[in-house]
């Protein structure tokens, strides 16, 4: 984890905006993603999806779900629990958009705002930062399953960047079911 705090920064916005950016979070692949030829498009990411993510960096902090939802037109939003007693931050959902990008690859960036929790001594209520996650998300051949790597950027109320996080995650598209 690579955490950059200004000298009149409440020392205690550190470990809160670490594990908020493992809650949170999700990113850029280090490598070329591409879906499988004729199978994973990238316009199938079109729908909602249960997702699972996984904080590499941090480590420790527990897998969380996530919901998302890619429309046909480009726009992304995501949500997961908002409150997370252990780590005293609130967070909105997380708006954004995806699109192809390099034949059939598909990258998504999403934001999000957060304040400290009620009863958190040292942010109650203000505002904490907003967070920026980038991902590449994989399609499987079926279209009902895609994976990705994610990292994660808290930038503090002055637009600097506080904490970094990365992980994985795992979608399955929801069904309708009878």
């Amino acid at each position: 984890m690579k955490s950059r705090t200004r000298m009149n920064a409440f020392p205690k916005r550190v470990l809160p905006l670490a594990l908020l950016a493992a809650a949170a979070a999700i990113s850029i692949a280090p490598g070329p993603a591409r879906a499988q030829e004729g199978h994973g498009e990238a316009d199938r990411i079109t729908g909602s999806w249960r997702v699972t993510v996984n904080a590499t960096d941090p480590s420790g902090v527990p897998s969380f779900p996530v919901l998302m939802t890619f429309h046909a037109d480009g726009t992304l939003m995501q949500s997961r629990p908002y409150y997370i007693p252990a780590f005293g931050v609130m967070e909105t959902a997380h708006h954004g958009g995806w699109k192809r990008i390099d034949g059939d690859q598909i990258a998504a960036t999403t934001f999000s705002l957060a304040q400290g929790a009620p009863g958190n001594a040292a942010l109650n209520g203000v505002f904490f930062g907003t967070e920026k996650v980038n991902f590449k998300p994989v399609i499987d051949g079926d279209g009902n399953f895609f994976t990705a790597l994610w990292t994660s950027t808290v930038y503090g109320p002055d637009g600097n960047p506080i904490v970094q996080g990365s992980g994985n995650l795992s979608g399955v598209r929801i069904q309708v079911e009878p």
